[in-house]
């Protein structure tokens, strides 16, 4: 890489658009130059210089252009959740699913590092929502394990699934278990996921709970949601109470004989309200109402 093409790519990269023009107005450099493995447009995307990006696509600048790490444009705008690089790059036909060298698309980009709003754009513009990187990572694997609670309720009403292994066979709700994710565990379990698929180490998602890193009510609560296998599906043989999944994927209300278990009486019984311990009775009633009292919380 020259002088001038070094400049140039420093001038995009600062969002100085005056410096850049004048390079591109001279021809004195070629558009789609790299200088460390980047393109100028690479370099303002990932700083969000929106006005340069525009000049620089309109100027020629290949939208989905690859620097060295695979990435293109619009992975960088979305790993740092600049959503007018992103909404621009994207209307200006930039692919949406391709993998850098690790596997990753923007998707996974920008739900690693926790942008909504780009994310919502990403797949309401067509991004697949289920593609794995070469660890088997999916968007929802990414979203559970770092808690983002809003993204993964997101993703799950988008349709994404919930039950996909990673290479080593965890799940969302393996990852969101062992973190101590309490809200995605409970968005997980209401939106169907399974309860009892293994790990490569026989692990289940209670079994990760248990050896995870969360604080010990986190765990108990956890532990005591995951401790009801199939609650999704199954009816008590104990009573008329059913359970069913709406189209959404949210767990029907139940409907147990006797009288009512309310969170108040249940910890008048009992010094913990989330003791796994308790989820052995044979109460089948008082069990399947303790999980939807939790889970309503």
């Amino acid at each position: 890489m020259g002088k001038k093409e070094e400049e140039f790519i420093e001038a995009a990269e600062q969002g100085d658009i005056e410096k850049v023009k004048s390079f591109l107005k001279a021809r004195q450099v070629d558009v789609n130059c790299i200088g460390d493995g980047r393109t100028a447009l690479h370099r303002a995307s990932c700083n969000g210089h929106i006005e340069t990006v525009k000049y620089l696509v309109q100027s020629g600048a290949e939208l989905d252009m690859q620097d060295k790490f695979g990435k293109t444009a619009l992975h960088w705008a979305s790993s740092y959740g600049h959503i007018e690089t992103v909404k621009f790059v994207v209307q200006s036909g930039a692919q949406l699913d391709i993998q850098d060298k690790f596997g990753r698309t923007a998707l996974h980009k920008a739900i690693y590092n926790g942008y909504i709003e780009t994310v919502k754009f990403l797949v309401q513009s067509g991004a697949k929502l289920d593609i794995q990187d070469k660890d088997g990572w999916t968007a929802l694997n990414n979203a559970s394990l770092n808690g983002h609670i809003e993204t993964v309720k997101f993703l799950v009403q988008s349709g994404a699934q919930l039950n996909i292994q990673r290479k080593d066979g965890r799940t969302a709700l393996h990852w969101a278990s062992y973190n101590g994710q309490l809200e995605t565990v409970k968005c997980l379990v209401q939106s169907g996921a399974q309860l009892d698929i293994q790990d490569k180490y026989g692990l289940t998602a209670k079994d990760q709970a248990c050896k995870g890193n969360s604080n010990k009510v986190h765990k108990e609560e956890i532990q005591c949601i995951l401790s009801q296998p199939n609650i999704a599906t199954q009816t008590s043989p104990n009573s008329p109470t059913s359970t069913q999944q709406t189209p959404s994927g949210q767990l029907a209300s139940l409907t147990p004989t006797g009288p009512p278990m309310t969170l108040v009486n249940y910890e008048a019984q009992n010094t913990s309200p989330y003791n796994p311990n308790l989820m052995t009775t044979t109460n089948q009633d008082n069990r399947v109402s303790l999980l939807m009292i939790i889970l309503s919380l």
